[in-house]
């Protein structure tokens, strides 16, 4: 009687090398997953610092913009050091909201006197009409900042004169 010999096949994958290429194939899936996870967590790190670069920069034009640094409607009282800091909430979608409404960003204005060309009299020194027009160097710094994160997103800082400022401001 023949005796039934197997055929020896150098060709299909053994049990032991299928297993160790799933586990790397896993590694790999695992590794390039987080890599997403973080790119889009930096996408939207960056989102935030472009929106506060642009409501920050919008704020500082609005205000240069103007003959005086406070109108009426938004008058505070002055801080200790003669400064007026002006606040202004949004919530995680970027609409105005009130503080108490759990705001996540919060837009500061700080107007400072300076000293350097405080109240001079006429228009940037010239005199208009018999009563002159006062003007005043102001240092302004607008910032926005992530409550969640407690962190600055978005800042700037420059000066400005404005006119029209004491004398005949109605």
């Amino acid at each position: 009687m023949k005796k039934f010999k197997p055929k020896s096949s150098n060709g299909g994958f053994t049990l032991v090398e299928v297993i160790i290429s799933v586990a790397v194939l896993c590694l790999v899936c695992g590794v390039m997953l987080r890599l997403f996870v973080s790119a889009d967590d930096l996408r939207e790190k960056n989102l935030d610092i472009e929106k506060a670069q642009v409501y920050v920069l919008n704020e500082m034009e609005k205000l240069k913009s103007k003959d005086e640094p406070l109108t009426a409607d938004i008058l505070s009282e002055p801080d200790f050091d003669g400064s007026f800091t002006l606040t202004q909430y949004y919530d995680s979608n970027w609409k105005g909201v009130q503080s108490w409404e759990n705001p996540r960003y919060i837009l500061v204005t700080i107007i400072v006197p300076s000293e350097e060309g405080l109240f001079t009299k006429g228009a940037f020194g010239v005199a208009e009409d018999q009563r002159g027009v006062s003007s005043a160097l102001f240092d302004i710094k607008v910032s926005m900042r992530d409550i969640e994160r407690k962190k600055v997103l978005a800042s700037v800082e420059s000066a400005h004169y404005y006119r029209n400022m004491g004398d005949n401001n109605d």
